[in-house]
């Protein structure tokens, strides 16, 4: 039975590949961690930023995605250039990838407030697929000798970002090469669609000020590639005395979410999303979970150029 839903989240991913459906890791906090998909956000907080996510998806589906990221990003020269590292790993049933980009961005001061920046982000991700786990009830040929398949996929991308004390707007297409995720087994070449397919990513925000007390912050993001749905996340949360935070939010074609946030220091915060799907697959699984950790490297005497509320 474990070997056939092994096998079951497989065959969901290889079809999910020709479908050509989400393949960019994704996360209901995307919020925080705006690097993972745009390289513009670089240096955008003005102080060195670590962001930890981890993402258990579909609770109780033996091969379900497991996805974690871990991203540095840093201002340099006076806030007009920023430097990032993202590091990010999938599994996926058989299917493992691990990804490290390094982003750069260019920063132009509009105004007291503003900035437009331009984003570049080079770098790789690691595909492997452990066919030799694999045992079928009649021994099929096509898994026969298939072992360990491994590919390096070597990628670009870039973005723009811009951003006020209370809004952010940006725009990506975070892997611009189509790779084939191609090798000797059956079900894994270039004519079946097994390949990384570009995505592009539009995302906003804005903070609005209910009272002195409390905040309303509502984001989303669109996301598009060839020949699939656009998808789109809403979500908005309530904060108290930007320090507690609580809200929800919606992603098309996927799930409903609950959003929590704790800001527990100026340096630390913390926030956690429960994910309930909303397709087929809810009599399956019972729910996603998903925990972010991000730490600021600043003092009460750090000079923040563009403070912001989001």
């Amino acid at each position: 039975m474990k070997n056939l839903r092994i096998l079951s989240a497989s065959v969901y991913v290889l079809l999910g590949l020709k479908a050509q459906a989400q393949q960019d890791a994704m996360f209901s906090q995307y919020m925080f961690n705006p690097i993972a998909v745009n390289p513009a956000y670089v240096g955008s907080n003005e102080v060195l930023t670590f962001t930890g996510l981890f993402r258990k998806q579909w609770v109780g589906i033996e091969g379900a995605p497991t996805t974690a990221t871990l991203s540095v990003d840093a201002p340099l020269r006076n806030e007009t250039m920023g430097l990032g590292l993202n590091v990010v790993g999938d599994q996926i049933g058989i299917f493992k990838t691990l990804g490290i980009y390094a982003s750069y961005s260019y920063r132009i001061k509009l105004n007291e407030s503003s900035r437009l920046a331009f984003g570049l982000q080079v770098g790789g991700s690691q595909f492997v697929a452990d066919f030799g786990s694999v045992n079928t009830i009649n021994n099929d040929p096509t898994f026969q000798g298939a072992g360990m398949f491994s590919k390096f996929l070597p990628n670009v991308g870039t973005g723009v970002w811009y951003n006020t004390e209370r809004l952010f707007v940006g725009v990506s297409v975070p892997h611009l090469i189509n790779n084939a995720q191609s090798g000797d087994a059956a079900f894994l070449n270039d004519t079946d669609g097994a390949r990384q397919y570009r995505h592009y990513f539009v995302m906003a925000g804005y903070a609005f000020d209910l009272s002195e007390d409390w905040q309303l912050k509502p984001s989303l993001l669109f996301k598009g590639v060839q020949a699939a749905p656009l998808q789109l996340d809403i979500n908005a949360t309530l904060w108290y005395l930007d320090k507690f935070g609580a809200g929800l939010s919606w992603r098309s074609f996927s799930s409903a979410n609950i959003l929590l946030g704790y800001k527990i220091n100026e340096q630390l915060s913390a926030g956690y999303a429960y994910d309930f799907s909303t397709t087929d697959l809810r009599r399956y699984n019972t729910g996603s979970h998903e925990l972010m950790l991000r730490y600021q490297l600043r003092t009460s005497k750090t000079r923040i150029i563009t403070p912001r509320f989001f």
